[in-house]
């Protein structure tokens, strides 16, 4: 199961202003390295039954934010490079017409969700990219090798482990959910780390609250400096990166 955090606590990391930390979090050593990922860590945040399904999606950007200035930003800061976070692959891009899957599954099958996700979102958000592999490895990891466009067609392997996940509902129905990822960009030779926030809510206009078809996302990305350098230590622990996007999902 996911870890059980309030409705308001998630909440509180998309509001202006907030200021998102991995410092002394139980996940931390995860993120370095130099600990596995709590055992109660799953692929895909718990969801109510009415968020379950396949959506077609079409994504706005609301905003980038450098909370602690450009010192802390570096060609290696997740979101800077292509896909070095797969799931923002292209900060700034806008893509609609695309598909995502939620679901409650745990285990296996949401991971092979999780990893066609991924895929989707890389060939989505970067025109001519192409997924050659994807899949499970025997660690658990989510693995993806593609190649971009020249002058980037050389194969790219990427390996993506959630290390925490978190989900709660909101008196109003809203539903909000954190996961914290570590991102192996083995050919780049670098590590990402980042956290993703999102809240659900049915749009105000769908009167089948069951089953609705039209369901508002917002998503803020919190990227982190390298948990191994000295910026991190430096930037305290802080996002130095937040990435703010807004999604109208379509039941497909």
């Amino acid at each position: 199961p996911a870890t059980a955090v309030s409705a308001e606590d998630i909440a509180a990391q998309l509001e202006e202003g907030a200021r998102i930390s991995c410092l002394g979090k139980p996940w931390t050593r995860a993120a370095i390295g130099t600990a596995a990922a709590d055992a109660s860590t799953s692929y895909m945040p718990q969801i109510p039954a009415w968020l379950e399904g396949k959506w077609t999606v079409a994504a706005t950007l609301k905003g980038v934010n450098l909370p602690l200035g450009r010192k802390f930003v570096t060609g290696n800061s997740p979101g800077v490079r292509m896909a070095s976070i797969l799931l923002l692959p292209n900060v700034g891009n806008q893509p609609e017409g695309y598909t995502q899957t939620f679901t409650k599954a745990s285990g296996r099958k949401g991971a092979d969700v999780l990893t066609s996700n991924c895929a989707t979102l890389v060939e989505t958000y970067w025109p001519g990219s192409n997924i050659t592999a994807a899949g499970v490895n025997s660690a658990g990891s989510v693995e993806l090798t593609f190649k971009g466009p020249p002058p980037y067609d050389q194969d790219q392997r990427t390996r993506l482990q959630p290390i925490y996940t978190a989900s709660a509902t909101r008196d109003d129905g809203s539903v909000f959910t954190e996961q914290v990822f570590r991102q192996e960009n083995v050919d780049a030779a670098f590590t990402s780390i980042f956290k993703v926030v999102s809240q659900y809510s049915i749009d105000v206009d769908d009167t089948n609250k069951a089953k609705p078809q039209r369901v508002i996302q917002r998503q803020r990305v919190a990227a982190f400096a390298d948990l191994n350098d000295q910026d991190y230590i430096e930037a305290g622990g802080q996002a130095v990166a937040l990435y703010d996007m807004k999604y109208l999902l379509e039941r497909a």
